[in-house]
C-alpha cells in the first residue's frame, strides 16, 4: 500500500538497525510514505560516521544496537561537543517498553518513540510528529533535547487553573 506523502519527498533518513532484513522493511515503510532517500547503518559506530557525511534530516534508531544502544547514541548526539547534529530529529524503535525505559529515552533527548511491532500508520504519525512539530532543542542541567512540552497554550496569571476547573465541570 502506498500513501505517497509529497511533504516527505525531500527527506534524507538514516536507519540504524543490526538486522539487514529489518533495514529493508524500514526502507519499504518509508518508501510507502514518500521517503525514498534512505541510508542504513548496522551499528552505532557507523551511524556516527554517516551523520556528518550524509547530513540526514532524521535518524531512526533501534534501541538494541551496538556498540552503544540507541538511547546512549541519542545522548551522545545531543550532548557531546563533537556531535555533528545535536538537533537531529531522532525516532527510537524498541520492543519491551517499561515506563523506566520510556523515561530514559525521553531524558536522553529522543524526539519520538515507536514500540515494536508497529504499523506503517504508526510510523507515519511519529515521523510527522518528529518532522512537522519540531520542538526546539533546549539545554538545562542534565537534559539536552527537544522541549518536552508539546502544547503551545499561553496562560496569563491564574487562567490555567480556571481553564482546568471549567474542563472538569
Amino acid at each position: 500500500m502506498r500513501w505517497v506523502e509529497t511533504e516527505f519527498s525531500d527527506l534524507k533518513v538514516l536507519i540504524v538497525n543490526a538486522f539487514p532484513e529489518f533495514r529493508t522493511i524500514m526502507r519499504g515503510f518509508l518508501g510507502d510514505i514518500g521517503i525514498y532517500e534512505t541510508y542504513t547503518a548496522d551499528n552505532s559506530a557507523r551511524a556516527l560516521k554517516f551523520i556528518p557525511e550524509l547530513k540526514p534530516d532524521m535518524a531512526i534508531l533501534d534501541k538494541f544496537i551496538r556498540p552503544v544502544d540507541g538511547v546512549k547514541l541519542t545522548k551522545y548526539i545531543r550532548s557531546d561537543a563533537n556531535s555533528p547534529r545535536p538537533d537531529l530529529p531522532i525516532v527510537l524503535l524498541a520492543t519491551f517498553w517499561r515506563p523506566d525505559g520510556l523515561y530514559e529515552a525521553r531524558d536522553a533527548g529522543v524526539s519520538e518513540v515507536v514500540a515494536k511491532p508497529f504499523t506503517a500508520n504508526a510510523l507515519l504519525s511519529h515521523v510527522k510528529a518528529a518532522m512537522h512539530a519540531p520542538r526546539p532543542i533546549i539545554a538545562t542541567g542534565k537534559y539536552i533535547g527537544p522541549d518536552r512540552r508539546r502544547r503551545e497554550d499561553i496562560f496569563y496569571f491564574n487562567e490555567r487553573r480556571r481553564s482546568r476547573i471549567r474542563a472538569a465541570a
